[in-house]
């Protein structure tokens, strides 16, 4: 009850206005990715859906600058390392088998513009929409064959090279967020993000962002 009493107080007094003020944040999410591996970029007959979910930590840090109270922009910069990547039904050494990826990273710097609603409190929502260039790399591939398996129990490794490839492209994001201010200078952002991307083939995350951010004036309100 007194944890409840406490929340309820500091919801419940005047926000400062947020023009002029900056915000740095540092936080991460945990993300579930339908990924493809750039050598399936020319099989159009398999969908995003067949892959497994590949589970993603992504890294942020931003700065956001308040505009008005309602409106901020900002930049981020990212990075969301994986792990075995499994991309279904890629077409190699005359059959089709599945491309498991050792290690998968992504670099992203999107730019933020933000709407805050201006609720007057300390706990309040805001709607980011980001854009911005994305860079995958996918390294330590193999084709393997999944119905075919070794004295390990392992899928068999196909006779076909899958050589390490770097791609280029973009992304577009939404997230609905929740913002605590808990102190004068320190605030809380969480909520559900979902992002959409081209780097050689089309990518899918659905995550939880958790990012705590310090917040300084440089401007006149």
């Amino acid at each position: 009850m007194r944890a409840l009493a406490l929340f309820l107080v500091l919801a419940s007094t005047t926000a400062a206005a947020d023009a002029g003020e900056l915000y740095l944040g540092a936080g991460g999410s945990l993300e579930a990715a339908w990924l493809r591996h750039p050598l399936a970029k020319d099989d159009n007959s398999i969908e995003l859906s067949a892959n497994p979910v590949t589970m993603l930590p992504r890294l942020v840090t931003s700065a956001r600058y308040g505009i008005t109270n309602e409106l901020h922009l900002g930049l981020g910069l990212e990075a969301a390392p994986g792990a075995n990547v499994v991309t279904s039904d890629v077409k190699g050494a005359g059959t089709s088998g599945q491309i498991v990826t050792g290690s998968y990273l992504e670099l992203a710097a999107p730019l933020a513009t933000t709407w805050r609603f201006d609720s007057g409190y300390d706990v309040t929502g805001a709607v980011d929409l980001e854009a911005g260039p994305v860079l995958a790399l996918w390294s330590t591939s193999a084709l393997v064959d999944p119905l075919r398996l070794d004295e390990k129990g392992r899928p068999v490794r196909l006779p076909f090279d899958v050589d390490d490839q770097v791609q280029v492209g973009a992304l577009i994001r939404m997230a609905a967020m929740v913002e605590w201010r808990v102190f004068n200078n320190l605030a809380l952002r969480a909520g559900p993000a979902v992002t959409v991307s081209w780097a050689g083939t089309p990518a899918v995350h659905a995550a939880l962002v958790i990012e705590p951010t310090f917040v300084t004036a440089v401007g006149g309100h």
